[in-house]
């Protein structure tokens, strides 16, 4: 399933550029893989290009550590995966300056988060998992009906909603589907968790 998920990613991505961007893809990697020195070489050539970085977190983490060895220098870009390898490297600054878009969590879910877990790595997840469940809980409170129709029409009344990841909305659009719609921001990894740059 992540190759499946990851697949869909680039496919967005190049989507997403249009005509006038250009994607080339360098490589496909297992979530196995742990050795990328073959790949990185091949990288080279476009050292003075944007690289994406879509792997999981422990990939990251040896991907960059294997790019220092070999004296690659790439300005990185991937998703909030990159937070979590730069929470879970035991190397400082490892993974500093990579790109990758996120929400922000709220200070005080941030704080009882890291008191009860002792880090951030899930940080995102972990908020919109406790926002779907405290809307649940009290959409289910509410109902007078507790028939699955009733309480899928209910989410899919939510709008402007307030959570520990910002405001958010049911949305429903074609060749999407539904989701809850949250404010997304660019971040850039500097230490061991991303600051907002947008």
């Amino acid at each position: 399933t992540e190759v499946t998920f990851f697949r869909s990613m680039v496919s967005s991505f190049k989507k997403g550029l249009g005509k006038n961007g250009k994607v080339i893809e360098v490589a496909t990697v297992n979530p196995s893989d742990t050795d990328f020195r073959t790949l990185i070489l091949k990288l080279k050539p476009y050292s003075n290009k944007p690289v994406g970085l879509f792997l999981l977190p422990d990939q990251i983490i040896a991907f960059m550590r294997q790019a220092r060895e070999l004296k690659f220098q790439g300005s990185y870009f991937g998703t909030d995966l990159c937070e979590t390898a730069a929470a879970i490297s035991k190397v400082p600054g490892l993974i500093d300056g990579c790109l990758y878009p996120d929400n922000n969590v709220s200070e005080d879910f941030r704080a009882h988060y890291k008191q009860k877990y002792g880090n951030e790595a899930q940080l995102t997840f972990a908020g919109s998992a406790y926002d779907m469940t405290m809307l649940t809980g009290e959409l289910l409170q509410n109902s007078k009906n507790s028939a699955s129709e009733s309480f899928l029409k209910s989410l899919s009344l939510v709008e402007n909603r307030s959570g520990v990841l910002g405001r958010y909305s049911f949305k429903a659009e074609s060749g999407v589907g539904n989701f809850f719609e949250y404010p997304v921001h660019l971040k850039k990894i500097k230490g061991p968790i991303g600051v907002v740059i947008d």
